[in-house]
């Protein structure tokens, strides 16, 4: 795995610890219409897989693929936004979701079947199918394939777009106070090539002891990461402290579940969480 793609998993791990933390990560539904053409498909979809081997209560393995329309030919790249074990089982290292992200192709015909699957020639093959209907996908499973192996079920949803003013109240788990914060977020309208979004934005803070503003500095390509339902960022305050967050975007697009880690300054090792909406 490239330095960038360790840095990117790195980041969801990080940003999938968040929302399981504050209010736990769910898919859901965002927009209607039977059967969908590939244009309407567009955009930033979470995917929610569950191994057929899964041990009750099953637990879904969210995937994050942004999807490009091209006439009717979709694609993507899929990340796992899961932590990567590192162990191998004879020749599969990391699990079978370590290393599906190679581009996938596919379309939906006009039934609303949806098929999109990585290269044959791909180190791991991936490959999902499902129907879509009101905006979701169902009926849904998904093979893995190469020196890993798996199958099972997947559904997934259509995510909106994080740009936007979001508040609410965080509250330091270290420091026993809360403040206000108001976080205003522009989100790129493609993703790069590695299949992620990334965004630019500030914040406002009231009540804080140790900073009022803080921005995400450029390049925003390595300083934060926007797929599926989940995103991750890191601030610079102007006393040269860094604000990591991390979270997950409702399906509604209405809410942040987002966790918090200060690095520097006053309140150095400052952590706490809180929930943010949309204004």
């Amino acid at each position: 795995m490239s330095p960038k793609h360790r840095l990117t998993a790195n980041l969801f791990f990080a940003a999938l610890l968040a929302c399981v933390f504050v209010t736990g990560c769910g898919v859901g539904s965002a927009f209607s219409g039977t059967p969908p053409g590939a244009a309407s498909l567009a955009g930033n979809w979470e995917f929610g897989a569950v191994p057929v081997a899964a041990t009750p209560p099953a637990v879904a393995i969210p995937i994050g693929i942004y999807l490009t329309a091209n006439g009717s030919v979709l694609s993507g790249t899929p990340w796992a936004q899961i932590p990567v074990p590192q162990s191998c089982q004879g020749s599969c290292c990391g699990g079978p979701f370590a290393n599906i992200h190679s581009p996938l192709s596919g379309a939906i015909d006009t039934q609303g079947n949806l098929k999109l699957q990585s290269a044959p020639s791909a180190p791991t093959v991936f490959s999902l199918t499902g129907q879509v209907i009101f905006g979701s996908l169902g009926n849904g499973t998904y093979t893995i394939s190469g020196a890993c192996t798996g199958q099972g079920s997947i559904s997934g949803s259509h995510i909106p777009a994080l740009t936007g003013t979001w508040a609410g109240v965080l509250k330091s788990s270290s420091k026993n106070n809360s403040f206000r914060v108001s976080l205003t977020l522009r989100q790129t309208t493609a993703p790069d090539a590695s299949g992620f979004l990334h965004f630019s934005g500030s914040a406002v803070f009231t009540g804080s002891p140790c900073f009022t503003t803080a921005a995400i500095p450029v390049p925003t390509e390595t300083n934060s990461h926007f797929l599926g339902n989940l995103f991750s960022a890191g601030l610079t305050a102007p006393d040269g402290s860094s604000i990591s967050i991390a979270g997950n975007l409702s399906s509604s697009g209405t809410s942040l579940t987002v966790s918090y880690a200060v690095s520097g300054g006053g309140c150095n090792q400052d952590l706490g969480a809180g929930t943010l909406t949309i204004q």
